[in-house]
């Protein structure tokens, strides 16, 4: 029989074909419109079984003291990284017999079957004396082919081939869901050898190594800046005692009148922070004196597809704007003129949520920020914007942030107690080369991040190739 043609006045990008006898028990289109090449594959459920999990009953909740039951849920999954039983929950020995038929063992692999849809670890080194029962928003999968390697078939799961059939398999809902049904039917690509899975495990496990190896370096020289920082301004950290002696501490009742009452405010450790600055090689001064003015931004809801982006406290992260999940706001220049312009050499510095973060500014920018962030207008004949955005973003002025926060719920900043924070500040010359030291090992590291984030990549690209095609 002549397969049937679309008429050449329809747009074949539109619409397609598929014949009956290519139809798996589904009619939504989507599923169909990819086209994934099943040839030489074997449904799952051929080779596994699949066990849901279940959740924690009405009445119930998680043990507030350690017990041997863990509790396994969606968030405690890491992306492509060993499982951390340390951040599991505790659940009661009593909970533990009512979900004992839950439990998850030694090279089971999980899927997460709603939320965060697909995510797949392999369990294993359960420590001794502990025991795992798995969320109802996960599925284990238990091998029941011993010729099959329980690392290559995690492999296998989160292939893009796999992936791919798990999204078009959820049903859309305010809460994505993957029916255990949906994991049955997955098409798996023909399984190789146990000699060839391990080398494909191997190659995986190798590259995932020498990303490690990378990330740590990248850590390493993240971690030096705030040492050098410190060591450049001869600021020696106070060594922390957490003695009870020392957790319980007065204060003079004339240094809290007309101030804060909140011993937090008061613990010593702030006030040895304070006299350790003073302490420094160079003069300190306040932001005050380093400024000609501090502004919030605006508030705005008529988001726009395109014009000026909205930088909130989201869109600002240590030394560099993160434009994902932008938004846009659609003004004129005679409105833009009105509001603030971002010049070069000045800072950002987020007041609200995550408070405290400082992104110094290395061009004009027509951006408009949002209520939850500040606009610092440097006095640069004194002051360098790459060096104020190190100091904030150092521990020590975190720590100092933390202590002048208000709000216990979601801290904020004020004006007031930003203007009032002191600063070290060695001369000009000085402020720059702390800056651009600082700027060249975040190059290096994020130089390491990028070939960690690329090896694994090519990594995971030729596993694939010879997954589907060996």
């Amino acid at each position: 029989m002549e397969q049937y043609k679309l008429p050449s006045h329809i747009n074949p990008d539109k619409v397609f074909i598929v014949n009956r006898s290519e139809l798996q028990g589904r009619f939504d289109t989507s599923f169909y419109k990819e086209r994934l090449d099943f040839t030489n594959c074997t449904k799952l459920s051929k080779l596994v079984k699949i066990k849901g999990g279940k959740r924690i009953p009405l009445g119930y909740d998680y043990s507030d003291t350690e017990t041997s039951n863990l509790y396994l849920r969606v968030a405690d999954i890491p992306d492509e990284k060993d499982l951390d039983f340390n951040g599991l929950k505790y659940i009661s020995d009593e909970l533990y017999y009512i979900l004992r038929r839950y439990e998850t063992f030694e090279n089971d692999l999980i899927i997460s079957i709603a939320g965060s849809i697909g995510k797949i670890q392999i369990i294993k080194n359960i420590p001794k004396g502990r025991r795992v029962i798995l969320t109802e928003n996960c599925a284990k999968i238990v091998l029941t082919d011993n010729r099959i390697n329980p690392e290559y078939f995690a492999l296998v799961l989160r292939t893009k081939f796999l992936q791919k059939q798990i999204e078009l398999g959820y049903i859309q809902t305010t809460i994505p869901k993957l029916g255990l049904d949906k994991i049955q039917e997955l098409q798996i690509p023909a399984i190789p050898s146990l000699e060839i899975q391990q080398q494909i495990v191997d190659l995986y496990q190798e590259a995932y190594n020498q990303k490690q190896q990378k990330e740590a370096e990248a850590k390493a020289l993240l971690d030096s800046i705030d040492s050098y920082l410190l060591g450049e301004l001869g600021i020696t950290l106070p060594e922390k005692d957490n003695s009870l002696q020392k957790r319980v501490f007065t204060t003079e009742f004339s240094k809290v009148t007309g101030n804060r009452v909140d011993s937090y405010y008061y613990k010593a450790e702030f006030i040895n922070l304070y006299t350790a600055i003073d302490k420094g090689r160079y003069q300190v001064l306040t932001v005050k004196d380093c400024i000609r003015s501090i502004t919030n931004g605006f508030d705005f809801r008529d988001y726009a597809t395109s014009g000026n982006p909205y930088i909130k406290v989201a869109n600002v992260r240590p030394y560099e704007f993160d434009f994902n999940n932008i938004q846009y706001i659609n003004l004129s220049s005679s409105e833009l003129t009105k509001s603030i312009q971002l010049k070069k050499s000045n800072l950002l510095l987020t007041r609200k949520g995550s408070f405290g973060i400082a992104l110094a500014l290395d061009k004009n920018y027509d951006y408009i920020i949002s209520s939850e962030v500040f606009y610092l207008d440097l006095k640069n004949d004194i002051i360098s914007s790459g060096y104020m955005e190190a100091f904030f973003n150092s521990s020590i002025d975190q720590m100092i942030f933390d202590r002048i926060k208000i709000g216990a719920i979601m801290g904020s900043l004020s004006q007031e107690a930003v203007l009032n924070m002191k600063i070290p500040l060695p001369p000009l010359e000085k402020q720059n080369e702390i800056a651009q030291h600082i700027q060249s090992v975040r190059e290096q590291a994020k130089q390491l991040q990028n070939d960690a984030k690329t090896i694994l990549e090519q990594a995971k690209k030729e596993v694939e190739e010879i997954i589907l095609y060996n």
